[in-house]
């Protein structure tokens, strides 16, 4: 297999045509189509209410052309109302409830069309399920970063229902690290969906875990042509989580495109992309904080519309965390509560 040469360490810069920028508020997620839905039926019931109001103000200010009106307790009656004008107020209470309903419908239907079908998962419940295949040794050039772990199928196991990946200093094969690095290729393929992990990292100098993807192609096209979607990436000691992709563009360059955002990673996360035909968006825990625009394939990206499989993996020391490794922290273990891969309904 054609390793793919990652070049983690010197970022290019980002292709500013391909993408739209980062939502720096770190929003939440969901389509804002629901929440304009709302908006819009709330719009429309005040102005309703107000067309209501101005006819009750209408009839209250004095009744119809030459209507007075006695009670026998010697008081003013209630002022007339016109046939004509009744008719007027119970037609727009009618045209109110339709609208509201109307714009209730959307509503729920563009909710329900913002929900997810589980089509694959590996809960690590007792075991590493049967849709992973493990990758040996140090790779081409250190996978093509200088990495300098060996991987081996030992380093990664289950403790508490959870997979746990370790990375040791062990002298192996002429390498001073182990570790281990997992992938679906020829096993579970993706285009797009929602594809998501739980996770809790470690943070260390040299320390470089990863939850990514790679073009099903590759053993044909080799990379960056297959392309590459890394979900999440997080080096050092840093509190923060990086999202990339990587591909060669329509001029036959290497291109890729990264977000990053704030985060305690040594606490449990939910590290996720939303992929379509349009875009790919980074979330942390449901909050999006990186936007790719891949529609019709702009600037090259038609990478991004064919099948990808996942990886999981901890490396150590590389082009971009750098070679200060701090080996006073070793072992030290990337937990994965769960993968999980879904579809639009």
């Amino acid at each position: 297999m054609h390793e793919p040469l990652r070049l983690r360490g010197r970022r290019a810069a980002p292709a500013r045509a391909v993408v739209q920028h980062a939502d720096r508020s770190r929003r939440s997620g969901s389509s804002t189509g629901p929440r304009l839905e709302c908006e819009l039926a709330q719009q429309t019931q005040a102005r309703a209410s107000r067309s209501l109001t101005a006819l009750s103000l209408q009839d209250s200010v004095g009744p119809s052309r030459g209507a007075t009106g006695v009670r026998g307790d010697g008081g003013p009656t209630a002022p007339a109302v016109s046939p004509r004008r009744q008719q007027r107020y119970d037609t727009m209470k009618r045209l109110m409830k339709g609208l509201v309903l109307c714009f209730a419908c959307a509503f729920a239907g563009s909710a329900a069309a913002q929900s997810w079908q589980l089509v694959w998962s590996d809960e690590f419940n007792g075991s590493i399920g049967p849709s992973w295949a493990f990758e040996t040794g140090n790779g081409s050039g250190g996978w093509g970063n200088n990495e300098r772990q060996y991987y081996r199928r030992e380093n990664a196991g289950i403790e508490n229902n959870a997979l746990v990946i370790t990375a040791r200093r062990q002298d192996f094969n002429g390498f001073r690290y182990t570790s281990a690095r997992m992938k679906t290729q020829g096993l579970r393929n993706v285009r797009y969906g929602k594809i998501e992990a739980r996770m809790r990292l470690p943070s260390f100098m040299g320390a470089w875990p990863a939850f990514w993807m790679l073009g099903a192609n590759l053993p044909q096209v080799g990379w960056p042509d297959s392309g590459e979607i890394d979900i999440m990436e997080h080096i050092n000691n840093e509190n923060r989580s990086y999202g990339t992709i990587h591909w060669r563009d329509h001029n036959g360059n290497y291109a890729q495109y990264g977000g990053n955002t704030a985060v305690g990673v040594a606490d449990w996360h939910v590290y996720s992309v939303e992929w379509d035909a349009n875009a790919i968006r980074w979330y942390v825990d449901g909050n999006k904080f990186h936007e790719a625009n891949i529609q019709n394939n702009i600037n090259g990206t038609e990478e991004f519309h064919r099948d990808f499989f996942v990886l999981l993996n901890f490396a150590i020391g590389g082009n971009w965390p750098g070679f200060n490794i701090d080996e006073s922290k070793l072992p030290a273990k990337m937990h994965v509560d769960y993968v999980r891969v879904y579809r639009r309904q």
